[in-house]
């Protein structure tokens, strides 16, 4: 888990983050650093007993550095399902309902079509700045997420919504809606199929686990009609 990046995604995402957390990983950088000046500034190898003492300090500062930084990644993998619910969503929601407000739904999502309406850029650009907010919170939850999860393809990572269940293989099934930020987040704010939520990692396990179920049980009920 980078929780490096993670804390370096709140001020942009506007999300705030346990103080246990900050806390360890302050006292993480902090020892990191002890490690890195001792080696920076302790005299090389000469087989001296000054030598091995020397020797014996960095051993212990990178000791305490390693044990800090587990102290950060067993807490962000013991709570991550808290992290979600009390820092990432309230910021999720707090965003899409400030998109909801500011940004109305027929506002350019791209460049291109900002420059062939009156008011298309500043429009274009108040959106454009959400966006990086949108973006800031869905790379810190996919940090929480991790690579453990089976939503590879991000299919529930931001929404209820089912993935077209036309499609005629699993592999190839994308997201519902579209897949850039500034164009997604007005989807997600505006359309009446969005259902958008900032999901914990069960939940969106959860979610994949029932859509594919129900997904490979239509295939074969198309196949079977098909065949017949």
């Amino acid at each position: 888990m980078s929780f490096e990046h993670l804390l370096a995604l709140a001020p942009a995402g506007q999300f705030t983050l346990p103080a246990e957390l900050i806390a360890a990983e302050a006292e993480r950088v902090r020892l990191m650093e002890v490690s890195s000046n001792l080696r920076r500034t302790l005299p090389a190898w000469d087989g001296s007993a000054r030598a091995e003492l020397d020797a014996d300090a960095i051993r212990a500062a990178d000791n305490a550095a390693d044990r800090a930084d587990d102290r950060v990644r067993n807490f962000m993998r013991s709570n991550g399902k808290e992290i979600v619910i009390q820092c990432l969503r309230p910021a999720f929601d707090a965003l899409i309902a400030e998109t909801r407000k500011t940004c109305p739904k027929d506002s350019p999502a791209t460049t291109e079509a900002a420059v062939r309406l009156p008011s298309g850029s500043r429009d274009y650009l108040r959106l454009e700045r959400l966006a990086e907010r949108y973006k800031a919170i869905m790379a810190a939850a996919q940090i929480i997420y991790g690579t453990g999860g089976r939503d590879n393809h991000r299919m529930f990572a931001d929404t209820t919504a089912w993935p077209d269940r036309n499609a005629s293989q699993y592999q190839y099934v994308e997201p519902r809606g579209p897949s850039e930020p500034p164009a997604r987040l007005l989807w997600l704010a505006h359309a009446p199929d969005a259902k958008p939520f900032l999901p914990t990692n069960a939940e969106r396990d959860a979610a994949l686990n029932w859509f594919t179920t129900h997904h490979s049980v239509n295939l074969i009920h198309n196949a079977a009609i098909n065949n017949t």
